[in-house]
């Protein structure tokens, strides 16, 4: 898509059926973010620690990627990085507190 859009100056699919993306979009983002909280809940706490983490700092990396390919222009292609990255975020912190309440004896 960031090829589409660097050479073509838009992404036709996405700017065509933009309402569809966006609702697929925010469907997904939504079952992701409460799937790894379940799966959190279910983990170790070193594995739901070290997971948070990645999560926590994973929309970091993608975004210098990002900003590598077409820059940090919302308008571009990094709207399809923006949202997720709110919802990674989310995720990781969540994973992140969850072995700090967590009082049962999954600790290993």
């Amino acid at each position: 898509m960031c090829a589409d859009y660097v050479f073509k100056g838009g992404i036709d699919f996405i700017d065509e059926h933009f309402g569809a993306f966006l609702i697929a979009a925010l469907a997904g983002m939504t079952l992701c973010l409460i799937g790894l909280i379940g799966w959190g809940i279910s983990s170790t706490k070193s594995i739901c620690a070290r997971i948070g983490t990645l999560a926590l700092l994973a929309p970091v990396g993608v975004c210098a990627l990002g900003s590598l390919v077409g820059g940090t222009n919302v308008h571009g292609p990094y709207f399809l990085i923006f949202l997720p990255t709110l919802s990674i975020s989310l995720s990781g912190l969540v994973l992140l507190l969850i072995p700090a309440f967590r009082q049962d004896s999954k600790s290993v």
